[in-house]
């Protein structure tokens, strides 16, 4: 079981006239089994926060650990290739290259007897997206990164979404979740993070703050 913890994680970069926040300091923790969403409007945050904690890109400053069973590992140097295949990082499109695609391969072979030669990523990618978290809930990492990316249309695809969600925390896990799509993260999400300008101006539950039930039942295709 593993949650993570996130301490004064910021991102800065120069502007032409000066330094530009990209994301401003910023503090939450997600605990073992517990699904943080983020979001807000385009470009206000939320992904490039997401980035910060998937050490894609130079931090300013700030720490991001993970916690549990196995005590505290944080992406120093020495430990950086252990916290990249204990948190697994999903982008919009299902990038699967990036994903530990080792692990990638071994499972599809294994769990779901697909012959790895001969597969590739679905062309659809909302599909593509699905079945990315699907193998993630098999891997059973420490935390599960998701960038939802294009808005998931399909009924099918939003529950097969949903009940890969909820295999990755049933499993101890934890996910942090950004996207737009309000109606699907409220569906899986324990709390919510508003952003703006690159910092959190809200912090709630799913109900209050994006007005939709906490409840796969009621998850329907948008109209």
């Amino acid at each position: 079981m593993s949650g993570l913890a996130i301490r004064d994680l910021s991102r800065m970069v120069q502007g032409e006239k000066r330094p530009i926040s990209v994301v401003a300091p910023w503090s939450t923790r997600v605990e073992a089994g517990a699904c943080l969403a983020l979001t807000g409007p385009f470009d206000s945050g939320p992904r490039s926060a997401l980035r910060l904690v998937a050490q894609l890109d130079s931090r300013s400053s700030g720490t991001v650990e993970l916690v549990g069973d196995r005590g505290v590992l944080e992406p120093s140097e020495a430990d950086w290739a252990a916290f990249r295949r204990r948190v697994l990082y999903l982008p919009a499109f299902a990038q699967l290259i990036l994903c530990a695609p080792r692990k990638f391969w071994s499972v599809l072979r294994s769990e779901r007897r697909v012959a790895v030669r001969t597969w590739n990523p679905p062309a659809d990618e909302n599909e593509a997206a699905v079945l990315a978290l699907e193998i993630a809930a098999d891997l059973r990492p420490g935390a599960v990164l998701v960038d939802t990316g294009a808005l998931i249309r399909s009924d099918v695809l939003r529950r097969r979404w949903v009940d890969a969600v909820r295999s990755v925390l049933l499993s101890g896990s934890c996910a942090l979740l950004v996207g737009q799509d309000e109606r699907l993260l409220a569906s899986v999400a324990n709390r919510v993070e508003v952003w703006l300008d690159g910092r959190v101006v809200g912090e709630g539950t799913p109900e209050t703050l994006l007005g939709a039930a906490h409840d796969e039942a009621r998850l329907r295709e948008p109209r």
